[in-house]
């Protein structure tokens, strides 16, 4: 390798390693805290408590920030993969992108 390499000296993982990660933690890992955590954000929403406004804050900035990571990795593999043809996806509709 090029000693001008970003990664030089080291091996670098494979993009379908990092993939596969991602989506043994979304199955594994997020589907089964989803509820746990809406239910949380609901009972601070709900209790009426004005000190719990930075939690919510809190919550609802890093829901957003992660949902704004995955779909610009989305639009991001959608832009190198697809060169203008239509995604073909293994994902449930739910979750993935569609073009105009």
């Amino acid at each position: 390798m090029h000693p001008n390499h970003p990664v030089s000296g080291r091996i670098s993982v494979p993009r379908m390693v990092v993939a596969q990660f991602d989506s043994i933690r979304c199955e594994r890992l997020y589907k089964k805290l989803v509820p746990e955590v809406l239910r949380g954000l609901d009972t601070f929403l709900t209790s009426g408590n004005k000190d719990a406004w930075f939690t919510v804050f809190l919550a609802t900035f890093l829901l957003l920030h992660q949902a704004a990571n995955t779909t610009r990795d989305r639009h991001r593999y959608i832009k190198q993969n697809c060169e203008g043809r239509r995604p073909v996806s293994r994902r449930p509709a739910r979750m993935c992108p569609s073009l105009p």
